[in-house]
């Protein structure tokens, strides 16, 4: 038995082409509460897994889980460089300003340095 995230099983779920309603049906529950496993409101236990296991037929369910743990990866691997390109341009950003700050500081030195010497 697979242990799944609440992401893995709504994306099972959905790779596989069935919606949360089809799905409540099969497990006779509403359609609210499987949208609430699959948003990880409600702890997703073995007998949802199992369930959905049964709901897919075990070769849907393990070809569904090893496409979703691949798209799951992707995602998050493209999350990740998106957060390190916003960190880099607010370093790129922090080190534009600071060299401006030197630069006016610089100027107003040598302003007073010439002021000084007249």
């Amino acid at each position: 038995m697979d242990i799944l995230t609440y992401k893995e099983f709504g994306t099972v779920l959905n790779l596989a082409g069935f919606s949360h309603r089809e799905f409540a049906d099969y497990i006779q529950m509403s359609r609210s509460f499987v949208g609430s496993l699959v948003r990880g409101e409600r702890p997703l236990s073995l007998r949802y897994i199992d369930s959905l296991r049964s709901f897919l037929g075990k070769e849907l369910y393990d070809v569904g889980l090893t496409l979703a743990r691949r798209k799951i990866a992707e995602e998050e691997r493209r999350l990740e460089e998106r957060r390190q390109k916003r960190i880099d341009a607010d370093r790129e950003k922090a080190e534009a300003q600071e060299h401006a700050a030197r630069e006016r500081r610089e100027k107003r030195t040598r302003l007073l340095s010439s002021a000084t010497k007249k």
